[in-house]
C-alpha cells in the first residue's frame, strides 16, 4: 500500500515540481486547468488558471464557482490514496425477485446457472460464482466479432 501511495506522489511532484524543487506553475496550472475543462468550469476560471508573471492569473481562493482547492487537494488524494487496480468490477446482486415471498426459489433452465444455487463453499474448499464474459474479453480471439445468445 505504501508503495502504491509513493508511486502517486512521486507522479503527482513530476508534474507540479520542476528539477530544482522549485514549483512548476505552467505544468501546476495545465494540470488544474485541464481537470477544470473536465468539469466544465466556466471560461472565468479557466481563464484565470492561467499563469502570468509567474503566478495565477486570479489566486485560486479568488475563483468562485468551482472550488479550486478542493479539486486540487481531490487530485492528490486520487493519486495517493485510492487504489487504482488492474481488472474490472464484479457486480454482486441479491436474491430479489428470485425467491417468492415464501423463500422458495422461482428458478427454471432458462436462468444463470440453469437455475441451479451456487455454493458459497464446495466440498473441495472452492467456491461457485457467474463472471461476466466480459472480463476476458481482452483475450478472447476476435471477441467483437462473436455473439452470445
Amino acid at each position: 500500500m505504501k508503495e502504491l501511495s509513493d508511486r502517486g506522489r512521486s507522479e503527482i511532484e513530476d508534474v507540479i515540481y520542476d528539477e530544482n524543487g522549485n514549483i512548476n506553475m505552467p505544468s501546476l496550472s495545465k494540470m488544474i486547468s485541464d481537470d477544470a475543462k473536465e468539469s466544465d468550469a466556466n471560461d472565468n476560471i479557466i481563464t484565470g488558471l492561467t499563469v502570468e508573471d509567474g503566478k495565477f492569473k486570479i489566486p485560486l481562493s479568488a475563483l468562485s464557482g468551482m472550488s479550486v482547492e478542493s479539486r486540487f487537494i481531490s487530485m492528490i488524494n486520487k493519486k495517493t490514496i485510492d487504489i487504482h487496480m488492474p481488472g474490472g468490477s464484479f457486480i454482486q446482486r441479491s436474491d430479489f425477485g428470485i425467491k417468492d415471498g415464501d423463500g422458495l426459489t422461482m428458478l427454471d433452465e432458462s436462468y444463470l446457472n440453469r437455475g441451479r444455487r451456487l455454493n458459497m463453499l464446495n466440498e473441495d474448499g472452492s467456491m461457485d460464482s457467474i463472471v461476466s464474459i466480459n472480463l476476458f474479453k481482452h483475450i478472447i480471439p476476435n471477441y467483437n466479432r462473436m455473439t452470445f445468445s
